[in-house]
């Protein structure tokens, strides 16, 4: 018996008929969908086709996005049910901040982008989903911050390494560059750093000094006028 749902998202709404067996859960997950349209701004929302309601148990992955590999362009947003709320049930801030780096997610890795060719030795970085263009933001932020440490992301993504000894370099790397990052996190590669530095970006106040590159990384977005714009509709829409 599988231990998720997966509902199809048409103009913006869900297709909850489509999930009888469900119908207890409609109050919920029709929330968990208005907090998730509070984040994800047009026309992005447009991307998110699928919502999947899902749990690997607590105190793992919360949320993440995918390509949907049965629509081109669409990705589905999957959610862990246990670990979005809290002990009265109520959808807790961890959950709103991982909307929010999700979101990111698919504002740097949708079809406007990148290439869909995957050149593993092109002049942009490369990635699963393909070659990023020239004047993308993950280009722009990998070619500012992340482009000289090459061969850190070869051994992490190219690598056939086991996740204990990728774990194992991730937090070593972190160690030795904490100014640089807002969290342990987004030391992985650029894709996740770009992510966390936007949840950063929308929920912190412009950084005053830019002393480290961790507050220069936020500052980035400040030179994006569509990121502003998006920091403020999402901080409005949350009340923040």
């Amino acid at each position: 018996m599988k231990n998720y749902i997966t509902i199809p998202i048409e103009n913006n709404k869900l297709l909850l008929e489509e999930n009888i067996e469900n119908k207890g859960n409609i109050i919920l997950y029709e929330k968990i969908y208005s907090q998730v349209k509070d984040i994800f701004q047009a026309p992005y929302i447009t991307y998110i086709d699928k919502l999947k309601i899902f749990t690997d148990g607590s105190l793992n992955t919360l949320a993440y996005v995918v390509n949907d590999d049965e629509k081109e362009n669409k990705w589905i947003l999957a959610i862990d049910l246990i670990d979005s709320l809290d002990y009265k049930g109520n959808l807790n801030k961890d959950f709103l901040d991982t909307l929010i780096h999700e979101f990111m997610h698919i504002v740097t890795l949708n079809d406007t982008q990148l290439y869909e060719d995957i050149k593993l030795f092109g002049e942009t970085y490369t990635i699963d989903e393909g070659s990023l263009k020239e004047n993308s933001y993950l280009a722009k932020f990998y070619n500012e911050y992340w482009k000289d440490y090459k061969d850190y992301l070869n051994k992490i993504e190219r690598d056939n390494l086991n996740e204990e000894k990728r774990e194992e370099l991730i937090d070593n790397f972190y160690s030795l560059h904490k100014d640089e990052f807002v969290s342990d996190y987004a030391a992985t590669n650029p894709v996740e750093d770009i992510a966390e530095t936007f949840m950063y970006f929308v929920k912190e106040d412009k950084p005053s000094s830019l002393e480290t590159i961790r507050d220069k990384k936020i500052n980035f977005m400040y030179n994006e006028k569509e990121l502003i714009s998006l920091r403020y509709n999402i901080r409005k829409n949350l009340n923040l």
